[in-house]
């Protein structure tokens, strides 16, 4: 009796690669980053954006918590800003002029700027920082108030029945008193980020700390490459080197609302040309000390502290060394093709033949000098934990040769 034909195989499924989330995409790159591996972002950008539900955020904050070791990576260089409601992550990776302008700076406030604040009675006792990359976090309730997380306070835990949204930044510079979960000074270069996004940081900085943050400074040193003047040019034209500041404070609004207020707009402190112009920026103690403390000072007390300025043709030259030695550290043009050494196949070939053929002998001499020595033969008695050597019947010494 025939058999019925064998019906055909189905068809396998294809192998759809499953995508990877944003979350992952993020992780990777930070596990890069970590390992010292850069990644190829145009010089006047370093910045990557990317787009995160604050569900895939938890899920980050989750994973990093998994790994230690990134995680601690993440919270002492990570440089960040999340916001919610765009749903988007910002990684921030400043070059080395961006990080060299931001220690001529901290280098400046901690000779100038610690020693006469520590001089502010109320102030002797208080613990002054200044230091950089300091995450912070602004909790927001849907009707754009702010409530204050506590030093130590879980940013996932939600109070009431309020849908409250986590936003986080990590300025580039800051002015911290022990105690204080907001800075008093917040500084950002925009070196590593445009013009409108450091107005909108110190927008938040301001707000969303309740004004306890009582400045913000901004300094727009963004670099332009030389452009060409038109495609048929052969020459290109000379960069922009113009560089400004920007400050904020907090107002109050007609409507008696705390809003931040731009008092210094994009002053420039070095033109296009790369001259330097003149001028200074003064910050008052106001600036500089928590409300309450500047509330409980007498008038004589505030007069007797002077206005700290940092003149412009110090912002400028701060400016230049940090581009001259990034210019400096960049690695020489090197040759456009490269040669590795021959090697010679056979030679490791006859090298890897004449090491085995050479235990080999070795090998066998051995064997041979055990199979040789009476004295050998012993067996290996497990005591528990340690082992030792019996022999396996009485041993007599070899016979001396007589001279």
């Amino acid at each position: 009796m025939a058999c019925p034909p064998t019906p055909p195989l189905s068809p396998k499924a294809p192998n759809t690669p499953i995508a990877d989330t944003p979350t992952d995409v993020l992780l990777a790159t930070l596990r890069r980053l970590a390992k010292g591996v850069s990644i190829d972002t145009p010089p006047s950008q370093q910045l990557l954006n990317f787009a995160l539900s604050p569900a895939a955020y938890a899920d980050l904050q989750a994973d990093l918590q998994a790994d230690p070791v990134l995680l601690a990576w993440y919270a002492d260089k990570a440089r960040y800003d999340y916001d919610p409601d765009r749903a988007v992550y910002t990684l921030r990776m400043p070059g080395k002029l961006h990080e060299d302008l931001t220690a001529y700076l901290e280098e400046h406030w901690y000779a100038e700027l610690l020693p006469k604040l520590r001089k502010i009675k109320g102030l002797e006792r208080k613990t002054l920082r200044l230091g950089r990359s300091r995450t912070l976090d602004f909790r927001i309730g849907e009707d754009e108030g702010v409530r204050i997380l506590r030093e130590g306070e879980d940013s996932g835990a939600k109070s009431g029945t309020a849908d409250h949204r986590i936003k986080t930044r990590t300025p580039d510079f800051t002015l911290f008193y022990k105690n204080s979960h907001f800075p008093t000074l917040v500084a950002e270069i925009s070196h590593s980020q445009r013009r409108r996004d450091i107005e909108d940081a110190a927008d938040d900085y301001i707000v969303y700390s309740a004004q306890r943050t009582r400045c913000v400074i901004g300094l727009d040193c963004a670099y332009e490459p030389p452009r060409r003047k038109s495609s048929s040019a052969a020459e290109d034209s000379v960069p922009n080197k113009a560089a400004s500041i920007s400050v904020w404070r907090p107002d109050i609004n007609d409507e008696g609302e705390g809003i931040s207020r731009r008092v210094v707009n994009a002053q420039l402190f070095r033109d296009a040309q790369g001259r330097t112009c003149p001028g200074s920026i003064s910050l008052t103690l106001a600036d500089l000390v928590p409300a309450s403390v500047y509330r409980n000072m007498s008038p004589s007390e505030r007069e007797a502290c002077p206005d700290i300025s940092i003149d412009f043709e110090l912002l400028a030259q701060w400016l230049k060394d940090s581009e001259s030695a990034t210019i400096q550290n960049s690695p020489p043009p090197g040759p456009t093709k490269m040669r590795k050494r021959k090697r010679n196949p056979e030679a490791t070939i006859l090298d890897a033949e004449r090491e085995s053929k050479f235990r080999r002998q070795e090998d066998q001499m051995e064997a041979n000098e055990k199979s040789s020595d009476r004295t050998f033969p012993a067996r290996i008695a497990d005591t528990g934990n340690a082992s030792v050597v019996t022999p396996a019947r009485e041993l007599r010494p070899r016979a001396q040769n007589k001279e």
